[in-house]
């Protein structure tokens, strides 16, 4: 497949899945979706998970074994950096469970031409209340068209540099260890915290917005697998040091493949509480005004329990 639809699920999330297939079914069937899941859970996938169109596959059939110990959350970014193992398709729109169409899914949304798409921009697609906080993702949604590549209101972010990347990556991983050893609540190194490290180990900007979502290419995957193993890091290696896949994925893409790539801002408008929903409606924000310009819509589950704009 040139490009696919790739949902990493597992069964506490099974229920959404309905209105996510759904609506791919709707806005994106053109795309065939990728789903995975744990080999353990496969059997209590609901029946809207069968299908034309529709592929199932075990986590464990791709992705790198899990250390003992791992976290589910932490688990589910190993298997979305190594869902190139599957050779599925050239590139995967990333979407969760949580998630679903809302607008069509073209092939200009992953490609540029001969050259790929990735999440690298300006613009954060997460709503926050109040409004004020989303002075650019507003003018985006109120826009007419997509802002072209040279707009520097939404891009003209400098590409990233490898010189020096197994200097500062060891020093990241000294204060890793240390702080562990120290005991697990050491001021400083959540995983948020941690977040920030890539900005200066793949030298990016710190204003780049790398996600919700990404749209990841197969062949960036698998060089990043190559270049971290290089260092002497497997993908749980990776994830155990900074758990932010998309983060790791695009910093990396755009340091050492930037020439072959057109940043792009996220496919996804993501909501995590009511207040950011009454906040966009509030300020006219509608479904079919984020459906010109977002064609997925995320409603984070274990956030709040609203599933639906």
């Amino acid at each position: 497949m040139k490009a696919a639809v790739f949902c990493k699920s597992f069964r506490d999330d099974f229920a959404r899945l309905p209105r996510l297939i759904g609506s791919w079914r709707e806005h994106a069937r053109d795309f065939p979706l990728l789903l995975s899941v744990p080999a353990g859970d496969r059997e209590l996938l609901p029946e809207a998970a069968g299908g034309e169109g529709i592929t199932v596959v075990e986590d464990e059939a791709y992705a790198p074994e899990i250390p003992a110990g791992m976290d589910g959350w932490r688990q589910q970014q190993v298997c979305k950096l190594a869902i190139h193992h599957t050779g599925f398709a050239d590139a995967y729109v990333m979407i969760d469970s949580d998630s679903y169409f809302v607008g069509p899914l073209d092939e200009g949304d992953v490609f540029a031409g001969e050259k790929r798409r990735i999440v690298y921009s300006k613009c954060f697609s997460v709503f926050e209340a109040p409004p004020a906080e989303n002075e650019n993702l507003l003018s985006l949604l109120r826009a007419e068209g997509r802002p072209a590549v040279g707009d520097a209101h939404y891009f003209g972010l400098a590409a990233g540099r490898l010189d020096g990347f197994a200097e500062r990556l060891a020093g990241y991983r000294a204060r890793a260890e240390q702080a562990e050893a120290s005991g697990p609540d050491v001021p400083g190194f959540t995983a948020v915290d941690r977040s920030a490290w890539l900005f200066d180990l793949f030298m990016i900007p710190n204003n780049a917005i790398l996600q919700p979502g990404q749209i990841l290419q197969a062949a960036f995957l698998a060089r990043f697998e190559e270049f971290m193993a290089d260092q002497g890091m497997g993908l749980a290696d990776v994830i155990k040091l900074i758990p932010w896949e998309y983060n790791w994925y695009a910093a990396y893409s755009m340091s050492a493949h930037a020439e072959m790539i057109v940043p792009n801002i996220a496919l996804i408008l993501h909501f995590a509480s009511d207040a950011a929903v009454e906040a966009a409606k509030a300020v006219g924000v509608s479904a079919e005004m984020i459906g010109r310009r977002f064609p997925i819509l995320q409603m984070a589950a274990r956030h709040f329990d609203r599933e639906e704009f």
